[in-house]
């Protein structure tokens, strides 16, 4: 602790300048490649695994129905991300990373009620088992594509710059702005 009086060196804050445009139509693009994946991974299973992915509709609803339902989660999914992560980058000090380790939880908890549903037992060969780990892949491929696309925009758009703050007391008379080497993780 310093004596009262003697003066202290000026501390360094980061602070983040955001393409807000660019970040939020990253964001929205980021969100339909997960709508895309989706399907994929939806057309994958049918044809060449012969897996029905939603077996278990209610009112023997169309497949199609369901596939359209799971595109519009998985595009509003992409968007709360977005919103999420531009939150972060104004709030959090490693945004990034962050966000990563909150879409790595979200899915785990995703998969969750998926994997632990009962199908009398775990054998590789019956049809829910097969639906069940298919299911799981499509969340698992679709978060990890909307949380690498993410990172990927944030990465693009947001930058850091370091800003002199004076001391409590001093008076400031210009700033100096210098680019941050690195960019947020």
């Amino acid at each position: 602790m310093t004596a009262p009086g003697t003066p202290q060196p000026p501390q360094q804050r980061t602070k983040p300048q955001v393409e807000t445009g660019r970040f939020f139509a990253g964001g929205l693009i980021a969100s339909v490649i997960g709508a895309v994946a989706a399907v994929v991974v939806w057309g994958l299973a049918n044809t060449l695994l012969d897996v029905d992915l939603f077996t278990d509709l209610p009112d023997r609803q169309p497949e199609e129905l369901a596939l359209g339902a799971v595109v519009i989660v998985v595009l509003l999914a992409g968007i709360v991300g977005t919103v999420v992560l531009y939150l972060f980058v104004m709030v959090v000090p490693r945004p990034v990373a962050m966000f990563r380790a909150l879409g790595g939880l979200i899915i785990a908890a995703s998969m969750l009620p998926i994997l632990s549903m009962d199908t009398r037992g775990f054998d590789l060969g019956s049809v829910e088992t097969q639906n069940q780990i298919a299911l799981a892949v499509l969340h698992l491929v679709v978060g990890c594509t909307i949380i690498g696309l993410l990172d990927g925009v944030a990465r693009a758009t947001v930058r850091f710059w370091q800003q002199e703050v004076p001391a409590p007391g001093q008076v400031q008379y210009q700033q100096q702005q210098q680019p941050y080497p690195q960019q947020p993780r």
